[in-house]
């Protein structure tokens, strides 16, 4: 009797009568059915040994948590003259480095950035963009990933005319200028986690600099 014949004993052992259980435990048959019991005994033990690299595996995530941060946020000057009817060779944008300061990976989800110079300054709410779902982005410990958003005509505009620094212009429109926005990102047991952040653009060192808020900058 082979491997396969004694698990289909095995199977429907229950539906056989009494007498049927000698016959499987004869003695031609005990090879066999010491074989199937390492076989059961490997399985299980594997199945041990994985649910406790799992364990280990979620304990070491949930201890070395990723956490993403967005610095290096940089004003990048354009063309300064613009040619009516054809796009900027370079065009105007602020760009941004989101980089990963835990222990494990994380994948980036979504997110959500844009600048704007407000009228009254910044605003109580925030008009944030809806977040940009895009292919998942992994970044591992350490690591860090560049992006960047354009300017909108209006505010290249007075960048070009008023220039980009000096404390003149800090009563003006461009001293009112904002980089903010969300993302959203995981680490590798599926946590969901958020970062917000909200910058500042100062006239007189040409800098982005944090706003002191908790509404506007945290890390989740």
């Amino acid at each position: 009797m082979n491997n396969l014949t004694v698990i289909a004993v095995l199977v429907g052992i229950t539906s056989q009568p009494m007498g049927y259980l000698p016959r499987l435990f004869a003695p031609e048959n005990l090879p066999s059915l010491i074989s199937l019991l390492g076989i059961i005994v490997a399985i299980l033990t594997l199945c041990a040994i994985h649910r406790q690299a799992r364990i280990a595996k979620e304990t070491l995530v949930a201890t070395f948590r990723p956490q993403m941060i967005v610095r290096k946020v940089s004003l990048r000057a354009g063309t300064q003259i613009p040619t009516m009817g054809i796009p900027d060779a370079h065009p105007w944008m602020v760009r941004y480095t989101i980089a990963n300061v835990g222990g494990s990976r994380a994948t980036l989800q979504s997110r959500s950035f844009e600048v704007c110079a407000f009228e009254n300054g910044l605003p109580a709410d925030l008009p944030y963009r809806t977040p940009e779902f895009a292919d998942p982005i992994s970044i591992q410990s350490g690591e860090e990933k560049d992006f960047a958003v354009a300017i909108g005509e209006s505010l290249t505009g007075y960048f070009r005319i008023l220039g980009t620094k000096g404390p003149y212009l800090s009563q003006q429109k461009v001293g009112h200028v904002y980089f903010w926005g969300r993302a959203q990102y995981c680490d590798d047991r599926g946590v969901i986690r958020a970062l917000g952040i909200c910058r500042h653009y100062k006239t007189d060192t040409g800098k982005f600099v944090p706003v002191s808020d908790p509404d506007y900058e945290y890390e989740d």
